[in-house]
């Protein structure tokens, strides 16, 4: 296996239909997110709106991301992975962003293996809203297409840049494993 920062799916994993839907159905339940600062969002980091979806509400869109995103990794890294944390609805709206950071971190986060971004939104539907990835010393523009879900590993430093006109909406999640020489 060679390392690679990033892989996007070939196939949808959800279709145009699934996509709107879930729109929809969440479009107005989510809840201003961002990094907390003595109890407020600190929306110079971290500016977005989330609702974390139940198993329960939405198995099949669970099943579908996860199974893809298991796929992806047996073919791209082989980590070895046990579970997931629970999938993100979000929305972007304008000036909405999302600076630079990793998604592995201390408690909870240490056990994060893999991320995946899935677009709902038509990147024709919104401007900015920019997936960055910083693998190394070059950043590089992850192209985004509605349905096609993006993996990559945890620990690379990613950012969004803001949008400026439009929304724009994605599904995020995370796949976890045990830490090594643990």
């Amino acid at each position: 296996m060679r390392f690679t920062p990033c892989t996007t799916t070939s196939q949808l994993t959800l279709n145009k239909k699934e996509c709107e839907e879930l729109i929809i159905k969440y479009d107005n339940a989510v809840k201003k997110a961002g990094l907390s600062d003595k109890g407020e969002k600190n929306t110079s980091i971290r500016k977005t709106q989330a609702l974390g979806l139940k198993i329960q509400d939405e198995e099949e869109i669970y099943n579908k991301c996860i199974q893809t995103a298991n796929l992806v990794n047996l073919e791209t890294w082989g980590y070895e992975l046990s579970s997931s944390d629970q999938i993100q609805f979000l929305k972007y709206n304008i000036g909405g962003h999302y600076n630079w950071h990793l998604d592995i971190g201390s408690g909870d986060h240490m056990y994060r293996k893999l991320s995946f971004v899935l677009p709902l939104s038509d990147p024709e539907s919104y401007e900015g809203g920019e997936l960055i990835l910083k693998p190394s010393f070059q950043e590089k523009s992850i192209p985004l297409e509605q349905g096609k879900i993006i993996v990559f590993p945890s620990f690379i430093l990613h950012k969004v840049t803001p949008v400026t006109s439009g929304t724009r909406y994605m599904l995020v999640g995370w796949l976890r494993g045990k830490i090594p020489f643990q």
